[in-house]
């Protein structure tokens, strides 16, 4: 909305104490088996490591999309997060789609 701003974030949440995680952000949604589960943020273009906090997340807000990316810009966004109680010790969260306005 023009002369509003607007505060976006993305937050982890139910994962172990200071565990560490992997946001992994593709331009697409092209499912993989990986670690007994789906990534589906796939193809990878970037990945962010983000330990978790004492209470098992993380918050990672930002005031505004990067100057320079193109309006309906989509992303996919997934977070892999070190799990020993997971089959294959890595449990996978869902995926997170958006677009740039």
């Amino acid at each position: 909305m023009r002369g509003s701003s607007m505060v976006l974030a993305l937050s982890l949440a139910s994962a172990a104490p200071l565990a560490p995680s992997l946001l992994c952000v593709a331009f697409g949604s092209s499912p993989v088996p990986f670690k007994g589960g789906t990534l589906a943020a796939w193809p990878v273009v970037a990945l962010l490591p983000l330990p978790s906090d004492a209470g098992g997340g993380w918050l990672l807000p930002w005031a505004a999309w990067p100057a320079g990316v193109p309006a309906a810009t989509e992303l996919h966004v997934q977070v892999l997060v070190a799990d020993a109680t997971a089959p294959q010790g890595v449990s996978l969260s869902n995926l997170l789609h958006a677009a740039t306005p």
